[in-house]
Order: C-alpha cells, then sequence, then structure tokens
C-alpha cells in the first residue's frame, strides 16, 4: 500500500487488547446537537478532506479493509459511495458491523445486514455506489464498513493527510478510523481515513432530559466519583451529600462543603461514605469507611457530631457496603465488600452487627464459616475453587466483590443478600431466616450461570422494573468478546423475578451488549410510571448509555436524545431529585471525575415522593416496602441503603405515575405482619409517612 498513514500494529487478533473511540477530522452533519425538529434529515457522513491525493489500499497486503464511523444520534444508512482505486478490476464484498460491544475494532463481527457483493469494473479510480436492500439502522455510538473477500489488486482510497484526531486510551487502547487486516490476521490501525461517504437519514428529534450543572450548584470539579452517598443528615427535606470522602449540605439546591465541621477526625484514604441513623434516634448518622480505619460520626440534632473509631478491620479494598437491620432489633448492621490488593489477591468481605452502642461485632462467619476473625482467611485457604458443590465446599470461600445490596427478594418480611463477584467467580445470594442468620440458596433459585463457568459482575441493582410486586435483578457485567461464543461469558442483563424463581432476559430486554459495562441502575427519568436504566463504563473512550423503558417492559437506547453522548465515566451512578423538582437528576462520572446532571426534561407526567420513618423498626424503615395504587396501577419500590459499587440512593423513595392524576392509597409494609395504609395523598407532592398512619406534607419554597 503506498501511503503516509502512520500504521499502529495491533497484534494477532485472537490477542488484541482492548480498545476506544475517536474523532473525526471531517463530519458532515448538519449539527451536532440541532434541537427538536419535525422531521428526520438526510446528512452525509465522511471523513476524509480530498481525493485529489487519493492513496489505495491494496488487497494484496490487506484482504480486508474496514472503515470505523462515528455518529452522534442513531440514524438509517440509505446510501453508501466507496471510493476504490487499484491496477485491477473484480468482485469484493461489503458488511456492516454496529456498535460491536464498543471494541475499536469489528470483534463480533455480527452482520447488520447480510453481506453485499459489488463489482468494480475498471482499472484505477471508480465510486462504488451502494443502497441497501435491508433496513440498516445503527443506533450507537460507532459503526463499521468492513471490505473483504477482494478478486484482484484494488482497494479503498485513503486521503494522503497525514491526520491524528483518534482517541486513544491508556486502560482500554487506541481508536483508530482505519483497521486493516494482514494476510497473516494482524490487524494495523491507521489514522489516514478512507475515502467513503454515507447519505443518512438521521433522528433529528432530541428533548433533551439532563444538563450537567456541577459547577454552577458549588460542587467543585476535580472530585472523584469513586462512592457517592444520599441522605438528608439535617432533616430539612434537602438531600446531602457525601463525595471522594467530603461531606456536603445541599442548602436548597446549593451545596456547601461541610467536612471539616462534622468530622472532628478524617479517616485516611476514605474509600466509602455513608449515611445511616446508627443509634436509631430518627437523625441520619455518617459513616466514613477508611483504608486503614472507620469512623462514625453521630448527628447530636444542632448541626454537631461526634466522631469515634470503629471496629472495623482495614479496608485496603472495598469496593461495595449496604446497610440493614438483618436481626430487627431496630439498629442497622452492615456489610462491606473488597476486590484484591495487590491484584489479584482477594480481600475479605465482611458482615457486622450493630451493637447497640455505636459500634458493631464481627459476624462474618455467619456468612463466611471458614473466616477467622482476624482480617483474613486461614493460612492456605483457596482464593479459587473450581466447582461449587452448593456454595462452599469446603465451609467459605474469599471472593473477588465488586456490589452489594440487601434486598426482600421473596416477600417473606426479611431483608436477602446479594453479593455480585468479578475475576469469573460465582456471585453469592443469601437467604435471611429472620434473625440475621443466611444460607445460601442452591438451584434452581440462584442466578448463575452454572457450576464451573461465571462472569465478571460490575454491580447490581434490585427493583421493580416490572411493576408486578416483586424485586427483579439488574445486573451489570464485563464480559470479552472473545470468550463470549467460546466460554458462554455474558454481558449486562436483567432476571425477572416470578415469585421468587428467575428469568435471564438477557436476549430481550434491550439493553446492547458492551464489553465494560462497570454497574448499571434503574430510575424513572421522565416519571411515564416505567423505570429507566443508565448503564457506565470503564476505559477510556467508552461511553456510558441510558435507556427508556417501553411499556412492554423492554428498553429502548436513548442516550443521543438525553443529552448524555459520549460521556466516559467508571465506576457506578445513581440517582436523586436534588433540587425536590420531582424529576430524578443523575450522580455519575466523567472521566473518573463527579459529574451532576440535572434533569430538565419538559413533561405532563406526574409524580409522587415518599419518605417513611418508623417508631418500631429501624427509624428510616430500611427494607420497608412501598406501595403506591394509582389508574389500576400498583408501583412498589424497597427502602435501601448502599447498592452497587458504593452507591447509596436517597431513602426518600421517587414514583413515576404517568399520567395518573390520582392516588387511590399508599401500602407500607414495615414487616409482614405489621402495614400501614396512606390515603388522601396527591400527585406531584412530597409526604413523610410514619408509623401508624401519621402522614407529613411537604412545600419547598
Amino acid at each position: 500500500m503506498k501511503s503516509n498513514c502512520f500504521p499502529f500494529i495491533y497484534g494477532v487478533l485472537l490477542a488484541i487488547t482492548l480498545l476506544t473511540s475517536c474523532k473525526s477530522v471531517k463530519n458532515h452533519f448538519s449539527s451536532a446537537f440541532p434541537g427538536l425538529e419535525a422531521s428526520p434529515s438526510l446528512d452525509t457522513l465522511s471523513y476524509y478532506s480530498s481525493l485529489d491525493d487519493c492513496l489505495h489500499i491494496s488487497s494484496l497486503d490487506y484482504p480486508q479493509q474496514t472503515a470505523r464511523m462515528i455518529i452522534d444520534r442513531p440514524a438509517v444508512i440509505k446510501k453508501v459511495v466507496l471510493y476504490l482505486d487499484g491496477p485491477e478490476k473484480g468482485v469484493f464484498t461489503v458488511r456492516f458491523f454496529g456498535h460491536e460491544s464498543g471494541t475499536n475494532y469489528p470483534a463480533l463481527s455480527n452482520d447488520l445486514i447480510p453481506p453485499v457483493k459489488k463489482r468494480k469494473r475498471k482499472k484505477g479510480y471508480e465510486a462504488i455506489v451502494l443502497k441497501p436492500e435491508y433496513p440498516l439502522i445503527v443506533t450507537n455510538d460507532q459503526f463499521y464498513i468492513s471490505l473483504e473477500n477482494f478478486s484482484g489488486d484494488f482497494g479503498l482510497c485513503q486521503d494522503a493527510s497525514f491526520y491524528r484526531e483518534y482517541c486513544l486510551s491508556e486502560n482500554g487502547g487506541n481508536y483508530y478510523p482505519t483497521i486493516l487486516k494482514t494476510t497473516n490476521n494482524r490487524l494495523i490501525g491507521e489514522n489516514c481515513y478512507t475515502a467513503i461517504d454515507v447519505v443518512m437519514e438521521m433522528v433529528s428529534d432530541r428533548d433533551t432530559i439532563f444538563r450537567n450543572i456541577t459547577h454552577s450548584v458549588g460542587i467543585p470539579g476535580g472530585l472523584t466519583n469513586d462512592h457517592i452517598a444520599w441522605g438528608d443528615y439535617n432533616d430539612d427535606g434537602w438531600p446531602d451529600l457525601i463525595v471522594a470522602g467530603k461531606i456536603f449540605r445541599n442548602n436548597k439546591g446549593i451545596f456547601e462543603e461541610k467536612t471539616s465541621e462534622i468530622a472532628d477526625t478524617i479517616p485516611h484514604r476514605v474509600r466509602a461514605g455513608a449515611f445511616a441513623d446508627i443509634n436509631n434516634d430518627g437523625y441520619l448518622d455518617i459513616l466514613l469507611l477508611g483504608t486503614y480505619k472507620s469512623r462514625l460520626y453521630i448527628n447530636r440534632h444542632n448541626g454537631n457530631f461526634t466522631g469515634h473509631n470503629l471496629a472495623i478491620p482495614p479496608l485496603p479494598s472495598l469496593h461495595a457496603f449496604s446497610i440493614a437491620d438483618i436481626n430487627r432489633d431496630r439498629f442497622p448492621d452492615l456489610v462491606l465488600a473488597q476486590l484484591w490488593e495487590p491484584y489479584p489477591v482477594p480481600q475479605p468481605n465482611y458482615l457486622f452487627l450493630n451493637d447497640g452502642e455505636n459500634n458493631f461485632i464481627d459476624i462474618t462467619r455467619r456468612l463466611y464459616p471458614g473466616y477467622d476473625g482476624r482480617n483474613n482467611f486461614p493460612k492456605g485457604y483457596p482464593c479459587i475453587s473450581e466447582v461449587d458443590s452448593t456454595y462452599f465446599p469446603d465451609g467459605n470461600r474469599n471472593r473477588r466483590s465488586r456490589g452489594t445490596q440487601f434486598t426482600d427478594f421473596d416477600l417473606d418480611g426479611d431483608t436477602d443478600l446479594y453479593i455480585t463477584n468479578y475475576f469469573l467467580e460465582k456471585d453469592e445470594f443469601y437467604e435471611n431466616d429472620g434473625s440475621g442468620f443466611f444460607s445460601g440458596i442452591s438451584p434452581p433459585k440462584p442466578l448463575f450461570q452454572s457450576d464451573t463457568m461465571n462472569n465478571h459482575g460490575t454491580g447490581v441493582d434490585w427493583y421493580d422494573y416490572d411493576n408486578d410486586g416483586d424485586f427483579d435483578l439488574l445486573l451489570p457485567q464485563l464480559a470479552h468478546p472473545r470468550y463470549i461464543a467460546d466460554y458462554d461469558h455474558r454481558g449486562t442483563t436483567i432476571f425477572r423475578n416470578e415469585g421468587g424463581e428467575f428469568t435471564d432476559l438477557r436476549t430481550s430486554h434491550g439493553i446492547e451488549y458492551e464489553e465494560t459495562h462497570a454497574g448499571a441502575t434503574f430510575g424513572d427519568v421522565n416519571n411515564d410510571g416505567l423505570a429507566d436504566i443508565l448503564t457506565t463504563v470503564y476505559y477510556g473512550c467508552r461511553f456510558i448509555d441510558l435507556y427508556l423503558q417501553r411499556k412492554d417492559n423492554t428498553f429502548r437506547l436513548s442516550t443521543y436524545r438525553s443529552g448524555l453522548s459520549r460521556l466516559t465515566t467508571g465506576n457506578d451512578a445513581c440517582f436523586i431529585d436534588f433540587n425536590n423538582d420531582g424529576l430524578l437528576d443523575l450522580a455519575v462520572g466523567e472521566k473518573d471525575r463527579f459529574r451532576l446532571f440535572k434533569n430538565i426534561h419538559t413533561t405532563k407526567n406526574n409524580w409522587l415522593k415518599l419518605e417513611v420513618r418508623s417508631s418500631s423498626f429501624n427509624s428510616f424503615g430500611i427494607g420497608t416496602i412501598v406501595k403506591v395504587y394509582a389508574g389500576g396501577q400498583v408501583f412498589s419500590q424497597e427502602v435501601n441503603a448502599g447498592r452497587g459499587q458504593k452507591m447509596q440512593k436517597p431513602y426518600m423513595l421517587h414514583f413515576g405515575l404517568g399520567e395518573n392524576d390520582k392516588i387511590e392509597k399508599v401500602e407500607v409494609i414495615w414487616a409482614q405482619d405489621k402495614k400501614d395504609l396512606f390515603f388522601n395523598c396527591k400527585v406531584n407532592q412530597t409526604y413523610y409517612l410514619h408509623e401508624g398512619g401519621q402522614m407529613r406534607s411537604v412545600v419547598y419554597e
């Protein structure tokens, strides 16, 4: 090939590292963000600058020639013009690939339409026009056009100019506009652009949902998004924030840092923060969990806090926390899950019982009988077991964990526990006997693949997304494309709860396969009564996605329309109505930095916000199930404290109600034998529901 393009060799095809995405030199979209338009528009997508100095790629050296195309919105491809050159004529095959799990080359080679045979009819330069006979729809941030099966010496033209506008990622690899496969199956990335025109019918309506307002509300831009927690510690109705080990008070939508006023001593290298009423006095206390020490700050109700160290071992690799009253003694307990330190040495998970005196007792043996109580497992204890007969063949196993959540999956009135594990290690699912003792759940209840092959779990979110009264599992997972077919690795999926048994919806939920999902969470962003999903990603040059739920309980990719296009993040995310306007805002990361996105969606849908308070159970009702009856529908949520990878949603529950403008009743299920009914709730209002039937409405200024 005659070319001034600088080549980058990816290596042998089966050993290619993960890569990411790229900015185009020339993009003929009429506008990157056009606003709301009445009808679809035709645009031509191309990246080359000129054909005057066309340099052809020889099929003798590169029998597969692929162009990576970048889009910022869904489109239908109407026509493709390929500019070819070379000393010979002949036939070739054109293939179209879609998002391809987000990798920087077509790792799956899943054809969007059947391959198309075309003919180059003359020697030298020729423009070949291709009009797809089948609907050719591209929906994510990239797609590929690949030429192969050449019968002569010719190939795509390349712009002779030397461009360097591509996406680079230290942890995910580099993305180039041209990918060439050599005769010995090596892949080479080039930063010169192929001469291709793609005429597309673009989706032109864009009803933006989210806008980045981090700086304007007083939050510094340099904070990490490693852990995020929301809770109203001063009981003024405005959710406060812990992020990156710092505590922020929410002053009617503007945040003021209060770390030094609340925390007399701050643990070194804070791994997570959480809000919980540890002493059950009706006010939220604050936990800061550190690498070496962890501290509890007891809320004294007057703006002051008293801090002391907790009886918690060092947490060098804390990746998840969840809080619940596992034994129904009114005091919230704590589970902590860790990954590895150093890689890949696993660090232990812990289960702590609240002692009622502002500290914790280590009861980890209730989960892991082999735990020796000294911050580790017995010497010589296996880190990886080959096959689990039920759970742990020798009583226990220490795994590499990334996510936790308590939930009452079987609706028996107590809180069960799910731990999602990384490193191809089986997840852990524990059923509570009602007194705080757990047993591993055996088939057919578990949500695992098999006894021998598992996944890279990266989070967990239990939620009644289909409004049938029980809680389903959203399980984000990282899965490398080369292992999907050979080893049945699986990407992110939903397990639908059907009376305590589960159905894997991986082929029917509509969530697109992405190699590096880092987390995922439910939240009704448009208040239509159907929970939507946000997925996050690891690695640079990868992008988060928002999926809106349809009425049939499947999901539609809506990232472009949401205003979140091409946002690179890491770790997990959570939804929060930080400004009390009845719309769920988004707390997430952008290149590992915390960002707060305000929901600016215009909708006529209604909503209801509820927070429960108990006098005979734990004060903030963790584990309580709340059901809202409206328009013949029932919307159910559970009060949780800590889910996924170090994410804590607020105790205030947010219900989208769609067009329902009347609420028949609200049912609060404190325990299996203890319920309260509340009437006279109105839509688009916020209420505090107290055990015993008292109700207090809130009007925000």
